[in-house]
Order: C-alpha cells, then structure tokens, then sequence
C-alpha cells in the first residue's frame, strides 16, 4: 500500500479563506417586503427589486380588517402566488402574518382571540403547502407591526394557545421565532424538553434589554414565564433554543453619545461582533436601522474590512476547508472549521467526486452532520479514497441543501459548486499522450 504521506505524491489544492461575503441560503442580509392580502397587486408582485446577493427575504402578509369569511380563494391563491415567487426566485422566506403595519396593534388586531385562531387555521395549510420555500415564522400574528407587543393576546395561556393552535394549522411543517425568550418558555414547560422554538430580536443593541426584548430579573430567581436579564436569557438562547435560527433587527442605541462612540471605535466593533457571535445571529436586516448600519460601514475590523463587512460575511455558517492531508491505507483528511456566527439549520449533504486522468467523474457521499457545526467550531474528516494510489486524480468536495439541492459554497478562495481539495501526480505519459500534447 502507498504511504501517501511519505510519498508526495498528494499535491494539496485548497487554497486559504477568501474575503467578503460568500451567498448561500439561509444565512445573510435581507429586506422587507410587505403585500395586503386584501389587495392583489401582480403587477407589484411581477415587477419586486430583487437583490441578486441576498438569500433571504422577509414577507410581511398584511391581514388586518380581514374577517375569517373574507379569506376566498382568490385571496388564498395571492399568497400562494407570493410564495411561489419568492421560491421561484430561490429567496428563502422569513414569514411575518400581522394585522399592523404602523404601530398600532391594538386598533387592527381581531378583538377576540378566537378570531385570530380561525385565520391561523385559514393560512395554515397555504404556509404548509410552501413549507420547503420557508425559512421560518416570526411571531403569531398579533401585536405592533406583528412584533408581539401592544397587544392583547400576551398572557402565558394565550401565547400557549396561539404557538399550539399554528403548529396544528401548518402540520408543524416551519419553524416558529418568537419575539421574547419569555415567550418561548411559556410555550415549553419548565423540565421538558424545549419546544422548537426560537429568537427573533428586532431591537438588537436598541439597548442594554433590547427595548424590553430581556428583563431585569437573574433568572434563578424570576419566574419560568418571567423575562430575565440578558445574560442570563443570552445563556437560555445559546444551551435551549438551538433548533432555530436567531436573527432580526439592529438599532441604534440613543443613550450612547457621539464623543463615547468616538472614543472607543475598537471595542466597539469588538464589542458588536461578540454579541452577535453569541447569539448565533444568521440573518439581519440591511436597511433598518440606517444609523447603525452607517455607523459599522465605518468601523474597521481586523485585516481592514468594514465592521459591516465582516458582518455581512459571518452572519449564519460560513463553512471553511482548513486544509487537507493524507493518511494511511488511502484515506484522506479533511480540516473543516465554521467561521461563521451560528450553525446551519438545515440539512445539508457532503459529497466526494473523485476524476481519473481521463477527466471520468465518480460521486459518492460522505457521512457527516454538516449541521453539527456550531459558529467558530471545527472538525476533522477521514474518507476514504482509494483511488489516490492512481496517477492524475483529481479529488473534489461538494455541498447541497438537501431539501431542494441547491448549492452551498465553501468559504474557500476560487470556490464553485466544486472545491479542488488535491490531486495526484500525473505518471509517465505513454508515446501517444507525449505526441498529443
């Protein structure tokens, strides 16, 4: 058996990390776009922005003033002709169905509860049917501009119904972000097994609780439904709402003066990134807020990108491949690191393409759970390919979504939707390859 290590025969090919962005779905910047569901604007719908960079995209479905009987099927079939768009487009969607798009929940929400149930069961099966092209839910329906706040449907018992009553309506089929940590523990019972549910804080840096996204109170003293202060809730969002991705809106912080941020631009940008590193944040908004979005394109960060860059790039996973090497019996190994902020939350397949000296292609997989990959977290993978005995081969990496195939690039310099990891020295051409060259 070759001794490849010995040999030199393996010529590694990967080539370091590259800078700025690398688009892939499910992680990234996105931006706002809202449709009245009572209002069928196709020539709107036909003629959207789209931004060719952006992977996700947040649908706000305006409901408000609509009755449970005003939900026919031309209204239905609207938003089913919303979503189709967007998949069409290939923009993973961030669903926000709301009642109020100006502030005020209270005058625009149904006035009974049961009201809101019966939409839920309405739109829960048109949501279901797009449920591969949904990234995730953001809220349940109610409060200002959908943000579960200024409403009257708050109570633990209330949010437990409505979580409980849009999971049986979608067949459980998308994830549910909720705008509080608070919220997502009224929905899982102290001691059980957390309910798959997770954070989305659209008044991230707003100030030191977000705008009332954390509380005051150390959470061993509060109660299970009580807010917590943030380190506290920053620990309950990293160890227990792990199985959806955080994300949301960044502010401005109005407290903090201009000779302060003058002052202290390096911790600052530092003090930004590990916030949002441990959150695990995967997706934020590239419009709001303005100031602050300014205020990071500013900023530089290590190796003299812009603080909004370097965000723009790490926001979600970010899948590196550190380098390769071979081992014994003809297997090799391969370095992967995250560098991103937070995992991939959907499942994603390896795949190994070995090509013979001839340009011949063979494809096979390679078991690994992409997914278990945390921000800032590495791991080691050993193939086996006994082909690099052979002269001329050529040995690639692969990754898809597997929910639909699309691709998925490493963060590697000149990556494709293949990654050249090595090859093997080419052996003695015979007379005929000599004379066609």
């Amino acid at each position: 058996m070759l001794d490849l290590r010995r040999s030199e025969r393996l010529r590694p090919k990967v080539r370091g990390e590259a800078a700025g962005d690398c688009p892939n779905p499910g992680r990234g910047w996105y931006r706002i776009y809202t449709f009245r569901l009572g209002e069928s604007d196709e020539e709107g719908l036909r003629w959207l922005p789209f931004e060719p960079g952006e992977r996700l995209a947040l649908i706000r479905l305006d409901i408000g003033g609509l009755g449970a009987d005003d939900f026919n099927k031309e209204r239905l079939s609207f938003a089913e002709r919303i979503f189709e768009r967007f998949r069409t487009e290939e923009k993973d969607i961030i669903l926000r169905i709301l009642y109020d798009t100006e502030g005020r929940g209270m005058e625009r929400e149904p006035s009974s509860l049961r009201e809101v149930l019966a939409h839920m069961r309405v739109l829960g099966p048109v949501v279901e049917k797009y449920a591969d092209a949904i990234f995730l839910c953001q809220g349940l329906f109610v409060g200002n501009w959908g943000e579960m706040h200024g409403s009257k449907f708050l109570a633990p018992a209330q949010i437990r119904e409505l979580a409980a009553t849009w999971r049986e309506a979608t067949g459980g089929s998308v994830r549910l972000a909720l705008r509080r940590p608070c919220f997502c523990r009224m929905v899982s019972p102290e001691g059980e097994e957390p309910a798959k549910t997770g954070l989305y804080d659209d008044a991230i840096f707003g100030s030191k609780s977000h705008l009332g996204t954390f509380g005051e109170k150390p959470g061993e003293t509060a109660g299970w439904e009580e807010a917590w202060r943030p380190e506290d809730e920053l620990l309950y969002l990293k160890h227990s709402l792990t199985r959806v991705p955080c994300g949301g809106e960044a502010l401005w912080q109005e407290a903090v003066g201009a000779d302060e941020r003058n002052g202290r631009s390096k911790k600052e940008a530092e003090e930004t990134v590990r916030l949002l590193k441990s959150m695990g944040v995967t997706y934020l908004n590239c419009i709001h807020d303005a100031r602050l979005l300014s205020r990071w394109k500013t900023l530089t960060w290590q190796g003299g990108e812009s603080l909004y860059d370097y965000i723009g790039s790490h926001l979600g996973y970010r899948i590196f491949v550190r380098g390769v090497s071979a081992e014994r019996g003809g297997r090799l190994r391969i370095f992967l690191e995250n560098t991103g902020f937070a995992p991939m939350y959907d499942e994603a397949e390896l795949k190994l393409t070995i090509e013979d000296a001839k340009g011949q292609r063979k494809t096979r997989g390679v078991a690994f759970d992409v997914c278990g990959l945390s921000g800032g977290a590495s791991a080691k993978l050993d193939v086996a390919v006994r082909e690099l005995s052979e002269p001329g081969i050529r040995v690639f990496l692969s990754m898809l979504r597997k929910k639909d195939g699309r691709p998925i690039r490493f963060a590697n310099e000149g990556a494709e939707d293949l990654l050249l990891l090595a090859e093997t020295a080419a052996g003695k051409k015979t007379g005929r390859e000599a004379e066609d060259e």
